[in-house]
């Protein structure tokens, strides 16, 4: 799989996971936008440019349709960067060389969001409510 297979891949994701609509309310981000802020967190951290792309896009998606202050996001970035301290890389056998392995980083990220930490500060942060 190519860099372009996989911003093909992490586009339709996202254009799944993320209409593009502006409504706010006064409690905070919901579930769904405080775990796509925790998906746009590892993908920025990623080494290719165009997931990096990606995930501060997502990123400031969510910040704008929830109207959620950046800061209220922190214990997430928190928890994915610990998770993504501790779990390595998602790897898939190639059809190339035996032994050779591909880096899946949405795959990776996928998991990483769905982590028990990382899911405990995703639902934290969408019953705050906005100061």
């Amino acid at each position: 799989m190519n860099v372009f297979s996989l911003t093909f891949l992490a586009a339709i994701f996202l254009a799944i996971q993320v209409p593009v609509s502006l409504a706010q309310d006064s409690t905070g981000p919901d579930r769904r936008d405080a775990s796509n802020y925790a998906l746009a967190v590892c993908l920025s951290e990623q080494e290719t440019s165009s997931l990096r792309d990606q995930g501060f896009g997502l990123g400031a998606i969510v910040i704008e349709r929830s109207g959620t202050p950046v800061a209220a996001f922190s214990p997430i970035l928190e928890a994915v960067s610990m998770e993504m301290a501790k779990r390595p890389m998602t790897l898939i056998k190639t059809d190339g060389p035996v032994g050779e392995m591909q880096p899946l980083p949405l795959a990776y990220c996928l998991d990483v969001v769905e982590a028990p930490n990382v899911a405990d500060a995703v639902a934290a942060v969408s019953k705050q409510p906005l100061p």
